[in-house]
């Protein structure tokens, strides 16, 4: 299999992403830094970049009441890194993690 890396700055938006691999083949995703109601319990879901997240389902399949999405300063820690940078790669680092690593089934089925 062959493939490209693309290099690029730090984004906040799929759209400004977009930019940079515009032509590339393969599934666009998200990477969303995700926090329970009680802040104790983090995710981090991947998820295909062209899909809208429903946070309610989402809660309810991870049997939390709710989720809202993790503040900088709260990904700093859990994750070390900033917004705008997150990657499920980060999750390799040798340090424990207290971050459930999340992946949306289709996506990791789609081809594009």
């Amino acid at each position: 299999m062959q493939y490209s890396i693309v290099e690029y700055p730090a984004v906040e938006t799929t759209a400004l992403a977009d930019e940079f691999i515009e032509g590339y083949e393969g599934v666009r995703t998200k990477s969303l830094f995700l926090v329970n109601r009680k802040k104790n319990r983090s995710y981090l879901v991947i998820m295909d970049g062209a899909k809208e997240l429903d946070l309610d389902s989402l809660a309810e399949q991870f049997g939390e009441s709710r989720l809202s999405f993790g503040s900088p300063e709260r990904l700093q820690p859990a994750l070390g890194l900033e917004p705008g940078i997150v990657s499920p790669f980060e999750m390799l680092d040798p340090d424990p993690r207290e971050v459930k690593l999340c992946f949306d089934e289709v996506m990791l089925t789609e081809r594009s």
